[in-house]
Formats: C-alpha cells, structure tokens, sequence
C-alpha cells in the first residue's frame, strides 16, 4: 500500500466521521435517545463504532417512528395533521391536533 492510498483511506474515515457527527449532533437524534430502550442504545452503539451513518439515520427514524402522538413536537404534528386534511392546523394547539389526529 503507498502513501497515497494511506491517504485516501483516512479522508474517507474522518468523512464518514463528520457524517456521522452531524447526525448524531442533530435534534431528531436527542428525541430519539431520550425514547429509546437499552437495547436500542446497545444497537445503536455498534452503528456508532462501525461509522455507520446510514444505520444511525435509520435507527433514528425508527425509534421516532415508535413515538405516540403524545411524544412528537408540535411541528411533526402540523405535517401529520396537514396530510391528513386537517384545515388550519397553523392556528391549533398541540392537544387539538392529537385529538384530530387519534382515530
């Protein structure tokens, strides 16, 4: 191996360090781990040792996905409620758009 596939090889570790940085560094991670189980924080742990950006990304979308109503922010629940039809959902209060939003 010569010294410019030495290189190549650590740009793209600290790159796909930084990708993962920027996930983990984001909102959607911290609601996440708060809801999350310590098996999933286990899972996760071995996506985080691997600098596996793709599998933390999906982690967080299904631990989030998990959420109840309840859990997710006001902003979650307007693009819900509004795919759902619910007119002026910019006006409502978060308990008016659970309530549109409960079957």
């Amino acid at each position: 191996m010569d010294l410019f596939n030495i290189r190549c090889k650590v740009n793209n570790v600290a790159r796909d360090a930084r990708n993962l940085a920027r996930v983990v560094d984001g909102e959607a991670f911290a609601r996440a781990w708060e809801k999350a189980s310590s098996v999933q924080r286990e899972e996760l742990a071995a996506y985080i040792t691997g600098i596996d950006k793709d599998k933390v990304s999906g982690w967080v979308k299904r631990v989030l996905a998990s959420m109840s109503l309840e859990d997710k922010p006001i902003r979650e629940l307007r693009a819900l409620a509004k795919a759902a039809g619910v007119d002026y959902v910019n006006n409502r209060q978060k308990d008016e758009l659970i309530e549109r939003l409960k079957p």
